[in-house]
C-alpha cells in the first residue's frame, strides 16, 4: 500500500480503494522514513548534477 495505512486494534489494515478523505487521523505516517529517502535521493541527484556541470566546464576549457 502507499505511505499511509489505517491502524485498527494495533494492526495495520489497508483501505482497499482510493478515497477522497484527507484526514490523517488513525493513519500510520512514515514521515521520518519518507524524509530520509527524500534527502538521500535529493543528495544523489544534486551530486550528479554537480559532477555533470563540472565535467562540462572542464571539457569546454580543454577545447580552448
Amino acid at each position: 500500500m502507499g505511505g499511509f495505512d489505517l491502524i485498527y486494534r494495533n494492526k495495520e489494515i489497508g483501505i482497499g480503494s482510493p478515497t477522497s478523505y484527507t484526514s490523517m487521523l488513525g493513519c500510520k505516517n512514515n514521515r521520518a522514513d519518507n524524509l530520509k529517502k527524500l534527502a538521500r535521493t535529493t543528495a544523489f541527484r544534486l551530486a550528479k548534477e554537480y559532477q555533470e556541470k563540472n565535467k562540462a566546464v572542464t571539457d569546454s576549457t580543454k577545447k580552448i
